[in-house]
């Protein structure tokens, strides 16, 4: 299980969701807006004390049907 954790400013994190897989959608973000993102696993019986630690900005997308 992850644990996942978004910033606006790199620096206060705030959980925003858990992941069963090492995917996770992060909906009703900002297009052009940067975010940090900090990733924590945990196996059940303990949370890792590493984390792994990710930026990106979001792009537009359009879905054509």
């Amino acid at each position: 299980e992850y644990y996942i954790y978004r910033s606006e400013d790199g620096q206060r994190f705030e959980h925003v969701g858990t992941a069963d897989k090492n995917t996770y959608v992060d909906r009703g973000l900002e297009t052009g807006e940067k975010y940090f993102y900090k990733i924590v696993s945990s196996n059940y019986i303990k949370i890792s004390e590493q984390e792994a630690k990710a930026k990106g900005v979001t792009k537009r997308c359009l879905i054509i049907c």
